[in-house]
């Protein structure tokens, strides 16, 4: 479904519980659309080049990824955290 189309989008907020006026009223508010490609922009420029995406002490994680991926990166901020104290 075409997500650019706001009924399409309506539709699709309202299956999920999502209440499709409040969507439609966002995606045709000039603000928050500016509000949205101000933040992808920053992102973009941190590197961020999808989703999901997490940052965690410093080290990002990119797409999809394994608990065990996680939990390493904690253990690895959590180590580096102890050493700066």
């Amino acid at each position: 479904r075409d997500i650019g189309v706001a009924a399409a989008l309506g539709e699709l907020a309202d299956g999920v519980g999502w209440s499709a006026d409040a969507v439609a009223a966002v995606a045709a508010d000039a603000s928050a659309l500016q509000r949205v490609r101000t933040e992808a922009s920053k992102a973009s420029a941190s590197g961020i080049s999808g989703v999901p995406h997490a940052q965690i002490g410093g080290e990002a994680l990119h797409g999809a990824q394994p608990v065990s991926a996680f939990a390493a990166a904690l253990t690895r901020a959590t180590a580096r955290a102890a050493e700066a104290e």
